[in-house]
């Protein structure tokens, strides 16, 4: 798809990492894993942040959350990360629960 073409190499570009290395492919990997809705709505310049803040996690797990409101305020996307040997149900329920809270439903 061009348009989601275009802002995966935007963020190479903006990232400066050689696709071919270690980290190009990790993050490349990160994009072509990342939601495809979320693809189509988040800005370049934020896709940028997030793909590499995601991409750390392969390298140094740990929680991280990236919260993305759309334009409109209408709705927050939000995406947890949580490593696998500290996710259990009582955690995607709390979680659950937290967000519900912070953003009022």
């Amino acid at each position: 798809i061009p348009y989601i073409r275009r802002k995966i190499d935007y963020v190479l570009r903006a990232t400066g990492v050689d696709p071919e290395s270690h980290s190009g492919k990790a993050l490349l990997n990160v994009l072509e894993n990342y939601p495809r809705d979320e693809l189509f709505q988040i800005d370049e310049k934020l896709l940028a942040e997030f793909a590499v803040a995601v991409a750390q996690l392969e390298e140094r797990p740990r929680i991280r959350v990236l919260a993305r409101p759309d334009k409109f305020n209408r709705f927050v996307s939000v995406l947890v990360f949580v490593p696998r040997d500290r996710f259990n149900t009582d955690v995607r329920v709390a979680i659950a629960n937290y967000l519900s809270e912070v953003y009022e439903g």
